[in-house]
């Protein structure tokens, strides 16, 4: 069915039911498509049944006649396409107090990490259409405290080059980009052509889109990177002060990532070709602090939580020490995926990583809480960890803190983030029951269990830090060098039983 539309407001809303049959939608202006989508429409909207959308951005449309076309669609459906100045107001009782999760929709891979004009902002792989995988583009959110964020509209919605894959942000300080106004906020993204049919005879390049607001993006009109190879994808850029140029990480093919070298953004020269055995995808290359040292290292990040120590001149990086990982579930229960570090943050390091967790309702998929990098040196090198943002603890409110010998019981009635840290002087055995959730480590054997996850083997486990979300429980251990991820019910119980000899404490963080 093809019908048109005079488009008078901000906002086109297209009626979503997750799991319904799947409609192509194309929309047209002046006999050219301007827009090609899948969605799982609601047909028929029942009186009293609760409304979910996809809103797609039209507001450069206002005033003008487009034309809509929905397949396969009878003549005796009916679709209720809205128009509103305003975007939805989500129902927060069904969403995490602090982990982002997008307002509708399937949402993966944080992109365009950054600090830009006193705002945080977290870009994020998402369909508003559905919630499942498809139709991949920009989603967009805001904050001034890196803990609680505000949904804003699309940043970047796929065309007839192709769908928006992952990516990052960087400030074009003194215009050194060329193609772009001086101060923009440049959005380096993968086009992904061949993934859907409006552009099925194109390949993966790399673009990008520019705004001087944060909030409107212009797409360039022709790629800063060709195609390489297979599905390249994912860019991370940056400036290295040392050799005073920018440097991009991008995954190539299979294992193998490239370095490219540029003077100004918009020429780039690969200038090496670095395969890690162990990952694919989502590469991030960034100095990381050592702990309480004056200088940093050079940290090769891949998405599963593989990371590589060296020295980087600018066009070449140099491991200085084998591979390790931090994340402790990840072959057969990976619930941490893609992290990314922000750009702009000046005094620190701070990471956000995609959490796979399956659907909630109207939405799939969440953003883990922000932390902070440093580097610690042990006996076997140096070594990741990942320390929620200082942010976090501010603004937790401590309800218990006891030395245990023996069982401990704990209650609390506080809506919001639940917060229990263990310290573990004594090495020993201990076992709790937190949030649902049962957690037991055995000094003798070095097994670390946590709910459903498959065990884990440490050598020793110094303390423990376990936050409570809606939907996930996040761990870190040992300085938080070691991490986990599980899901958690949405109106988990709101107790802990602890058995051993340990230090705790509870709080809660809104």
């Amino acid at each position: 069915m093809r019908y048109c539309l005079e488009v008078q407001k901000d906002y086109l809303l297209f009626p979503i039911m997750p799991h319904s049959r799947e409609r192509e939608i194309m929309i047209f202006l002046d006999g050219r498509k301007i827009y090609h989508f899948y969605a799982a429409l609601l047909v028929e909207k029942r009186e009293g049944e609760d409304s979910l959308y996809g809103e797609l951005p039209v507001r450069e449309l206002k005033g003008k006649e487009i034309e809509i076309e929905i397949s396969p669609l009878k003549d005796t459906e009916k679709i209720s396409l809205c128009q509103s100045d305003v975007l939805q107001k989500r129902e927060e009782t069904y969403y995490p107090w602090l982990h982002f999760a997008p307002q509708a929709g399937h949402m993966n891979d944080p992109n365009g990490l950054c600090y830009y004009r006193g705002e945080y902002h977290l870009f994020f792989q998402h369909n508003m259409f559905d919630i499942k995988w498809n139709n991949i583009s920009w989603g967009h959110a805001v904050s001034r405290d890196l803990l609680h964020w505000e949904q804003v509209e699309e940043a970047l919605l796929p065309d007839e080059n192709g769908e928006v894959y992952s990516g990052c942000a960087i400030e074009n300080i003194d215009g050194r980009m060329p193609d772009c106004p001086e101060g923009a906020l440049l959005l380096f993204y993968t086009c992904a052509g061949g993934k859907m049919g409006w552009s099925d005879e194109l390949k993966f390049t790399q673009r990008v889109a520019w705004s001087l607001d944060g909030r409107s993006f212009t797409k360039l009109d022709r790629p800063v990177i060709p195609h390489i190879a297979g599905e390249n994808r994912d860019p991370k850029v940056d400036w290295n002060a040392e050799s005073e140029s920018y440097y991009m990480v991008l995954f190539l093919d299979g294992h193998e990532y490239g370095i490219f070298w540029s003077e100004d953004m918009k020429k780039w020269e690969l200038t090496q070709r670095l395969t890690i055995e162990e990952s694919w995808e989502c590469p991030d290359l960034v100095r990381v602090p050592v702990h309480g040292k004056d200088h940093k290292k050079w940290m090769f990040w891949t998405p599963d939580g593989y990371y590589l120590i060296g020295e980087f001149d600018g066009r070449q990086f140099t491991p200085i020490q084998k591979t390790k990982k931090i994340y402790g579930n990840i072959q057969k229960e990976r619930k941490s995926y893609a992290a990314q570090t922000f750009w702009g943050v000046e005094d620190r390091v701070v990471q956000i990583p995609w959490l796979t967790v399956g659907e909630q309702g109207c939405y799939s998929g969440m953003m883990g809480l922000p932390r902070e990098l440093e580097l610690l040196e042990k006996e076997e090198g140096l070594v990741l960890a990942e320390h929620l943002v200082r942010e976090f603890y501010r603004n937790e409110k401590r309800l218990w803190n006891e030395k245990i010998d023996g069982e401990a019981r704990f209650t609390w009635a506080e809506k919001g983030v639940a917060l229990l840290q263990i310290i573990n002087e004594s090495g020993g055995s201990f076992s709790m029951e937190f949030a649902g959730i049962t957690v037991t480590w055995e000094e003798e054997t070095g097994v670390l269990r946590i709910g459903q996850l498959s065990p884990s083997i440490l050598s020793k486990l110094e303390d423990m830090t376990l936050i409570a979300d809606k939907g996930i429980l996040e761990a870190g251990c040992n300085g938080d060098t070691v991490c986990y991820f599980t899901e958690l019910e949405q109106d988990f119980p709101q107790r802990a039983v602890i058995e051993g000899n340990v230090k705790v404490s509870l709080g809660i963080v809104i």
